[in-house]
């Protein structure tokens, strides 16, 4: 009895470990917080074909102004991109950043409220700063067909809100 339960004492402390790992893990791969704000979608680039998000509202075959990613330090998001919910479903979810280990590539994963079991994995690139955090977003991921291997990737190019 006496072995038994030292087992499972020990079982339990090394459980405790790995998850308290886990978790401090988490916000300390997060503490860089220059992907924080509001950005505005300025291109989506699928399968190699560019659209220039300069378009209204109501225009066929373009991508309208105006659309926004908002990230928050509370690892929350909102989206307002429209007419691409295959690479991003408009609305609130949660995110979390964190670097791919053996590369070194930063990675956003965003998990959408209304599908939490959609997840889209991002590799995120910040570019060129202005008092002291980025301006530029890119966010580059791929298109999984194993029916049509010939698709490219996405990539989502955002600016940094100026309000």
């Amino acid at each position: 009895m006496t072995l038994t339960l030292k087992r499972l004492i020990g079982t339990a402390a090394a459980t405790a470990v790995v998850a308290g790992a886990i978790v401090m893990a988490a916000p300390a791969a997060q503490a860089d917080g220059g992907y924080y704000g509001t950005w505005n979608l300025a291109s989506i680039t699928l399968d190699k074909q560019k659209l220039k998000c300069d378009g209204l509202p109501d225009e066929e075959d373009k991508c309208p102004a105006g659309m926004t990613l908002e990230l928050k330090s509370d690892y929350r998001y909102n989206t307002t991109i429209k007419g691409f919910e295959i690479v991003l479903p408009p609305g609130k979810g949660n995110f979390v950043t964190t670097t791919i280990t053996g590369t070194n590539t930063p990675v956003i994963v965003m998990s959408p409220a209304e599908y939490p079991t959609f997840l889209r994995v991002w590799q995120i690139k910040l570019q060129g700063t202005r008092y002291g955090a980025p301006q530029k977003m890119v966010l580059y991921s791929s298109l999984d067909n194993t029916d049509d291997q010939t698709l490219g990737g996405i990539k989502l190019v955002f600016y940094r809100n100026a309000k």
